[in-house]
Formats: C-alpha cells, sequence, structure tokens
C-alpha cells in the first residue's frame, strides 16, 4: 500500500509540473478562441455548422491553390502527391470531419484547442490520482485478499477438527452397552457383639462396553470387590448385565473403504437409518475431502439398494464377547469372500477380527458344498482373482449366482452372461458351447 501511494503521488506531481509549464491557462485559452469547443450546447449551431465548416474547408483550399500559383516549384505531400486544385474543383461531396473534433481557425486554433484538452486531461487525471490516493485504505489487495482465505481455510480446518474429535468421542468411543448394580455384603466386625445389629450392605456397579469380554468383566469386578466371591456372584452378575444389554438395529449393509488416515473404516448403515446422514457423519469422523463426499453417498446409496434386492442365503446368531446378540448374514453376491464380509461385519459390529475367520468358516459349511469354483480376475485389483463358488446347479441358480457376482464387483451384464455360460459348461462337461 505505501509503494502505490507513493507512485500515486509522483504521477501526480509529474502531470502537475506539465500543467504549469503551460505559458496560459485554461480561461485564456478560451478566451482566445472565443468559444469552447468541449462546450456540447447543441443551440450554438453555427460554431459547429456543416456548412460553415464545408465553406471553410474550401477557402483553405482555394487559398493553398493561390500559393501553389505564386510558387511554381512548391509542392505539397503527404506521403502521396497531393493536387489541391483538383481537391478543390472536385464535384465529390467533401468528406466530414467528426463534429466533435472540428475547429475554426486553421493550424493555430488547433493547436490551442489541443493544448486546452491536453490541460483538462492532465487535470482529471490528477483528480483520479487524488481520489485514488484517498480510497487506498479501503480497498481490498491481492496479498490481504490472500491472507483472508488462509485465515478462513484455518478456521474451517480447526472447526472441522473440533467437530471430528467431537464426533470421535461420540461415535468412536465404545459405548456402555449395560450396568449392573450390586449389594456387597459388609464385612463382619469382630470385635462387636452378637447382640449387635448387622451392618448395611453397600452398593458397587459394574459396567461393560462394546468389545469388551463379558466374563473378564465380570471376574475383574468380583476381584476387585471385597466380600464378593466368583462362585457365588459371578452367574447372577452376568446374567443381570446381559439382561440390561439394550440391542440395536440391525445391520442391514457395510460398505469398507479406506479413509484419509490410511485406515480400513466401514460405513454401518442399520435398519432405520438414513444413508446421507451417516455418509456425512462417517466423512466429518474421518476428515474426508469434500469432493470424496457426493462420491462415497452416491455408492453408499448403491450398495444399499443392491443389497436389498438380492436374496438371503444364511443368518447365523452370533454372541459377541460382550454380551450382545448380533446376526451374521450372507445374501446372493457375497458367498465368494466370506472371510473379507465377516471381517467387515466385525468392524461395523466391533467384535474382535480374530472371530472373522471362525464367523466364515461357519457360513461355508452351512452355505453347502462348492459345485464348481471359477476364479475370476476383477478389474481394479491389481490381477487378483476372486474365486466364484457355485453351490446349486439349477440354471435359475446359477443365473442369480452369476448375475449377483457381476453387480457386486461391478462387472456389467455382459460378463454376467459370460459366466453363466462358463458356469453351465462345467456343469456340463463334454457339452458343446453355441
Amino acid at each position: 500500500m505505501a509503494n502505490e501511494r507513493a507512485s500515486l503521488r509522483r504521477i501526480a506531481m509529474t502531470a502537475t509540473n506539465i500543467l504549469l509549464a503551460y505559458p496560459t491557462t485554461e480561461k485564456e485559452d478560451v478566451e482566445w478562441l472565443g468559444y469552447d469547443p468541449d462546450d456540447d450546447d447543441d443551440d450554438d449551431d453555427d460554431a459547429f455548422d456543416d456548412d460553415a465548416f464545408v465553406d471553410s474547408a474550401s477557402a483553405s483550399a482555394e487559398d493553398a491553390d493561390a500559393t501553389i500559383s505564386e510558387d511554381a516549384d512548391a509542392t505539397i505531400s503527404d506521403g502521396d502527391d497531393f493536387d489541391a486544385a483538383a481537391a478543390a474543383a472536385s464535384t465529390d461531396p467533401p468528406r466530414r470531419m467528426p463534429r466533435r473534433l472540428r475547429v475554426h481557425g486553421g493550424l493555430v486554433h488547433t493547436a490551442v484547442v489541443l493544448r486546452l484538452r491536453e490541460k483538462r486531461l492532465l487535470k482529471r487525471a490528477v483528480y483520479w490520482l487524488k481520489n485514488r490516493e484517498d480510497d487506498l485504505d479501503a480497498l481490498t489487495y491481492q496479498v490481504e485478499e490472500k491472507a483472508r482465505a488462509k485465515r478462513e481455510a484455518e478456521e474451517k480446518i480447526r472447526a472441522r477438527a473440533e467437530r471430528a474429535a467431537e464426533l470421535m468421542r461420540e461415535y468412536a468411543t465404545a459405548k456402555t452397552l449395560a450396568t449392573a448394580t450390586v449389594d456387597v455384603p459388609a464385612a463382619t466386625d469382630a470385635s462387636a457383639g452378637d447382640d449387635a445389629p448387622p451392618a448395611p450392605p453397600r452398593r458397587a456397579s459394574v459396567a461393560v462396553r462394546e468389545g469388551d469380554v463379558l466374563d473378564d468383566v465380570v471376574t475383574a469386578f468380583i476381584a476387585a470387590t471385597d466380600g464378593l466371591d466368583h462362585e457365588t456372584h459371578f452367574t447372577p452378575i452376568r446374567d443381570a448385565l446381559i439382561g440390561s444389554i439394550v440391542p440395536r438395529p440391525r445391520l442391514i449393509a457395510r460398505v469398507p473403504v479406506i479413509v484419509p488416515s490410511g485406515e480400513k473404516a466401514v460405513v454401518a448403515i442399520r435398519d432405520g437409518d438414513d444413508p446421507a446422514t451417516v455418509v456425512a457423519t462417517f466423512c466429518e469422523l474421518h476428515n474426508v475431502p469434500a469432493a470424496s463426499v457426493t462420491r462415497l453417498d452416491a455408492m453408499v446409496k448403491t450398495h444399499v439398494a443392491n443389497r436389498a434386492k438380492r436374496r438371503s442365503l444364511i443368518s447365523i446368531p452370533v454372541v459377541a464377547p460382550d454380551g450382545r446378540a448380533l446376526l451374521f448374514d450372507v445374501v446372493e453376491g457375497e458367498q465368494h469372500e466370506l472371510l473379507a464380509r465377516a471381517s467387515e461385519w466385525a468392524l461395523a459390529e466391533r467384535v474382535p477380527q480374530d472371530a472373522a475367520a471362525q464367523l466364515a468358516n461357519a457360513a461355508h459349511e452351512r452355505l453347502g458344498p462348492v459345485l464348481v469354483a471359477i476364479p475370476v480376475e476383477i478389474p481394479g485389483r491389481g490381477g487378483a482373482a476372486v474365486t466364484l463358488f457355485v453351490r446349486d446347479a439349477a440354471i435359475e441358480a446359477v443365473r442369480a449366482t452369476a448375475e449377483a457376482f457381476a453387480e457386486a464387483h461391478g462387472l456389467g451384464a455382459v460378463a454376467a452372461i459370460a459366466l453363466t455360460r462358463e458356469i453351465s459348461s462345467r456343469l456340463n462337461p463334454g457339452t458343446m458351447r453355441l
């Protein structure tokens, strides 16, 4: 700002010095001309009358012709030969100078008008420079704009970090599933007589959280509380905690993603949830860039809709180590990667990952024997193949399995037809494929 102010003053000083160098003032020039060439008064028709200007031009041509006659050797050239007499005698209509530029009186008058307009132009420039300097403090500069934008961006980042921390406390922290209060018998006072009334029992509480091992929590509580013993109190306390657990809505979809921190997380959609709200909360929780939120929202909604249309194959009741009663279900299209699906389910339900392998093995056994196994290379997986398992030879089941596999892995309808033909060929070896 200081540099611009100094530059404005230098330019204004230069223009002022030029104005002071003129030998006359504006007023003196106007008085000498006898009129103001910049006056827009249309009532003064004589000053800018077209005929008067033509007469003046003709007179100038006659004067030029007379001069040429007196001096035969004189020539007039403006880059091309110019014949003043021929121009004066021409019957062509004269070319008219724009009305605002016409000046009476020849070259001297023209020079005075030019000088007058230069003065006015310089004065306007000086006034503009002064106004510009006066407005400098109210202007927004690029550097200031960038600094303001940087502050706003930092404020958004800070607000988002605070929001993520709040959501982390609300959603990512293990929730308390149940709390049980136990009456603990008071210790016997040997110094008191037999007739002394018994001391009232004291109360102690124990809580179990998501991801805890319920039996370990109860055992640790009994060991840390005087007056309780494992044999007498373990089962009642455990049953009281299990009976107090409020089941959560059923998990209907789970979408695995890699969040900006590099960790694998799961967008868990439960019965009754609004997918858009869940995705928005998930993105805030994991600092997902705004550009990716819309894409993730569309992917989750598509996944929820497609999974709801597929046939359910098995549902396995699961009792989590923390005492919750859960349900692991597999729909058509998910039976080909049971371990991955069980791992995602464990993340969504906050169950130890150690249970994923056991759950996948149990699901594999319940689904029945495999008739055909076809490795299929999936685009975008670096050449890794997924094995397509077929457990039912009926053509309707084969077609449903192929279509669900293609949809789940983004292969398209053409791939589903090709997979159906390949499965049928393997189920019927030796037959000709048309």
